[in-house]
């Protein structure tokens, strides 16, 4: 090797790559299996030149190499440099060839479980570097080196060699074990660090309690720590709710004992955990509850006997309220008077497990019963009902109002006075109490299910021919009875609660003429209603003249149910496989989003969405305007799914109402048999089939939106004159169509389509909401073919002219411009 890069690489210090580049390395590589010197002694340089992990650890190895052969040299000429002799073997000690690695095993002689510090020691060298080799064996395979001043996070000891990870100990590079060597010739290269010697701010005997501060973030942990600082080793890690013990202080960490099986002491062992963490304040002391005998003070009761008397005193307080003797006070209560009884059972009973029985339907009930009602101190109800987070979360905010208005009145000293309502808000300065008397009749009953649209029940087969069902008040076998119902009643049902059904009765004495009241959908194990199963109707029955809003409705819950059955039955796979939209999203994640009815939240995750919006946003094709639409729905992840699944459901609904999804759908006939009918016989593409329209419009008349129709909405526009048809395309606000007739609620118009026209028809009126009106200045226009022409010709001619006109000016800018070229050149 040329003197100058010997040179450059004993000056290099540990920076061997910067005078060790690649042709260098392959022309030693060359020269070193060229070479007829002792194979023994070039063996090593052999070695370290087929390193793996890259040129820079390949010359970091041969530096190495070189740089300790370098250091042999100069001790063997001055003779007296033990200590540096000795480093100067530390990354090349010499070799036993009689070992062969592959077959020699190594066993730890001592583990570190957390891993032991380890730092070089005063004798290490400052020039020098340690080597980190893959066994604790001076021939096993060089895996990189440390300089002095490195830390070592050993994991065991083996002989004079300390283990640990390599990647840890480089910060980079491949993943494993590696081992230093710790001693060399009795020299120490490596010691374990010193203890750290912690300084307690503070000692707390007897032990203090610390629970989470109302800032600690819901969603995070507290990190658990094996010293009072952010760099220490991290144990384990505490939720929002824990309560810790602690008994002492070191700064912002407060010292607890952590349970740890591996311990010895007590199978527990000393850890600390923040306090704050900048300006957050994490743990706050527990507040001390205040006695209310002698027996009870703090210096007589340590800390697990008062953890043992307050789970006592709520189980007493539970058994209390399950015996009933809390109702009376309950009625009373400005805020347990709104909840209904067997609700309020369930949140005293259930723990903290309140989202199991406040539903979202409960919870909106109670909403509209805070928003309706004047009384006062309902804040505190409704700030918990305002509660983000999501359903779980709204129910426990308002669970946990409710548990401890009700442990309020338990721990009243005039609870066990007979069981009176809590008194004294008329005592306080202005305050004011509703003294409205709230029975059976006037109280609000929060609904487990609402129907909307109401939903039709009729007398099961169980139903015993010669009995009556009685209807009550409330839902409850012991309200005021009002009426019975016999065999073969029907009902429509707004809502229900428990097992009873709520429904309008009429009533001559109410202002309306109405009253809700509830009947019983089940007796024990008889069951009394069941819902209507529509029967499909017949051609008459279904003309919009004939069909009622109900019957509509219900035709159309029983279409969905329909439609359903048939894509679980896996029918509609094939066309969605070749739809745009149904095409990105997988066959079983389309099948639970139109199962999921309207919670398309709990099969459209997160994950998924993002996923559907990467698809939509690489993909080209046409027809994704409304699901890009979707995706950008804000108002967080549910309102998305919401906004996804209703696209992904429509269109998979109009695969079902395509006439084409059976071959068993044959058009409607003999309607055009009625007197006085005006049939058209014109055919609609696919469809084939006649319509019979109720109007013909000849000439057409133009229709323009009403004032009645929402800004921000299109309308549908339909194949046939039915909800049910082909989807075709929509109209927005401001559209104007030339309706050449009306079939029942429909306009029929030409609707454009590439280069040809079709038949379309767009609904007149939806619910009662007029969507167009006929145009009142002007007469009806009748388009004919010659007009048509003569306007697409008048078109041209104004396009013409502005091309012309363009023309003519580049003509005179190339003029221009070939003149100044001229000129330039002269």
């Amino acid at each position: 090797m040329k003197s100058e890069r010997a040179e450059a690489v004993i000056s290099s210090g540990s920076a061997y790559h910067n005078c060790l580049g690649i042709e260098q390395l392959d022309k030693l590589l060359n020269q070193v299996d060229g070479s007829t010197r002792d194979v023994g002694a070039l063996e090593s340089l052999k070695k370290a030149l087929r390193s793996k992990g890259g040129a820079r650890n390949q010359a970091r190895a041969v530096g190495s190499l070189l740089f300790s052969t370098a250091m042999n040299m100069f001790d063997d000429i001055l003779g007296n440099h033990v200590g540096a002799r000795g480093i100067s073997r530390v990354l090349e000690e010499g070799r036993d060839s009689s070992l062969d690695q592959a077959s020699v095993d190594w066993v730890l002689d001592e583990v570190f479980d957390p891993p032991k510090q380890f730092i070089s020691s005063q004798s290490f060298p400052p020039e020098a570097t340690a080597a980190i080799r893959s066994g604790p064996r001076p021939d096993s395979e060089l895996l990189g080196s440390i300089a002095c001043g490195a830390v070592v996070l050993a994991t065991g000891t083996c002989g004079n060699y300390i283990q640990c990870n390599v990647a840890e100990t480089l910060g980079r590079g491949r993943t494993g074990l590696g081992f230093v060597l710790r001693q060399l010739d009795g020299l120490p290269l490596f010691s374990p660090a010193p203890p750290t010697q912690q300084t307690l701010d503070e000692s707390f005997d007897p032990v203090k309690i610390f629970v989470c501060a109302p800032s600690f973030p819901k969603t995070s942990s507290a990190a658990v720590r094996a010293a009072p600082t952010p760099d220490s080793e991290l144990v384990t890690t505490l939720p929002f709710g824990s309560e810790v013990q602690a008994t002492a202080r070191a700064g912002s960490y407060l010292q607890i004992r952590l349970a740890d099986s591996a311990a010895a002491e007590g199978g527990s062992r000393l850890a600390w955990v923040p306090r704050l963490l900048g300006d957050l304040v994490l743990f706050v002391e527990q507040e001390k509850v205040k006695p209310t005998d002698a027996e009870r003070s703090p210096a007589s009761l340590s800390t697990e006997a008062a953890i043992c008397e307050q789970t006592t005193q709520i189980s007493r307080f539970q058994q209390w309220w399950a015996d009933g003797h809390g109702d009376a006070a309950a009625a009373a209560h400005s805020i347990l008077s709104l909840v209904d009884r067997s609700v309020l059972q369930d949140v005293v009973s259930a723990g903290a497990n309140y989202h199991s029985c406040l539903s979202a339907d409960r919870l909106d009930g109670l909403q509209r019963m805070v928003d309706k009602s004047r009384r006062p101190g309902l804040e505190a109800l409704r700030r918990a009902l305002l509660t983000k987070g999501g359903a779980k979360s709204q129910a426990r905010a308002v669970g946990t109002v409710l548990f401890k208005e009700a442990l309020t009145i338990f721990n009243s000293p005039k609870h066990d006075a007979g069981n009176q309502p809590t008194e004294g808000m008329g005592d306080l300065p202005g305050a004011e109490v509703d003294k409205t008397p709230i029975d059976d009749n006037h109280r609000e009953i929060m609904l487990d299910e609402i129907y909307n649209p109401p939903k039709r029940f009729v007398c099961s087969d169980a139903f015993p021919k010669d009995a009556t069902v009685a209807v009550r008040a409330v839902p409850d076998m012991e309200g005021e009875l009002l009426t019975s119902l016999p065999s073969g009643a029907e009902l429509l049902a707004t809502g229900s609660r428990n097992s009873y059904l709520q429904f309008r009765l009429e009533d001559a004495a109410a202002q309306s003429g109405l009253r809700l009241a509830w009947v019983p959908r089940l007796l024990g194990d008889l069951v009394l209603f069941v819902e209507q199963e529509e029967v499909k109707p017949t051609d008459a029955e279904r003309s919009p003249a004939s069909l009622s809003t109900e019957a509509a409705i219900c035709e159309q819950t029983t279409q969905i149910s329909r439609f359903q059955q048939w894509w679980a039955d896996g029918h509609g796979d094939a066309a969605a496989a070749a739809h745009s939209i149904l095409s990105l999203v997988d066959r079983s994640v389309l099948q639970d989003v139109v199962s999921a009815g309207a919670n398309y939240h709990s099969c459209l995750s997160a994950d998924r969405l993002d996923g559907l919006q990467r698809m939509v946003d690489k993909s080209r094709r046409p027809g994704l305007e409304a699901l890009r639409r979707a995706l950008l729905t804000k108002g967080g992840a549910k309102s998305q799914a919401r906004a996804v699944g209703t696209v992904l459901f429509k269109e998979a609904l109009t695969i079902f109402n395509s006439p084409k999804h059976d071959a068993g759908n044959q058009p409607t006939e003999g309607m055009g048999d009625l007197p006085g009918a005006e049939v058209d016989k014109t055919a609609i593409d696919d469809h084939h089939r006649e319509i019979m329209l109720d109007e013909i419009y000849n000439p057409p008349k133009r229709f323009v939106c009403s004032d009645a129709f929402p800004k921000d909405a299109t309308v549908a526009v339909r194949a046939a004159p039915t909800q049910q048809s082909e989807f075709l395309t929509c109209l927005p606000f401001g559209a104007e169509i030339i309706a050449s007739g009306r079939c029942g609620q429909f306009l029929r118009f030409q609707l454009q389509e590439d280069s040809e026209c079709r038949d379309a028809y767009v609904p007149l009126v939806i619910q009662g909401l007029q969507l167009f009106v006929p145009q009142i200045c002007g007469a009806s226009v009748a388009p004919t073919e010659g007009s048509r022409v003569a306007d697409l010709e008048r078109r041209v001619a104004v396009q013409e002219q502005v091309i012309q006109g363009l023309q003519a000016e580049l003509c005179s800018l190339r003029a221009h411009m070939s003149a100044r070229s001229s000129g330039k050149q002269q």
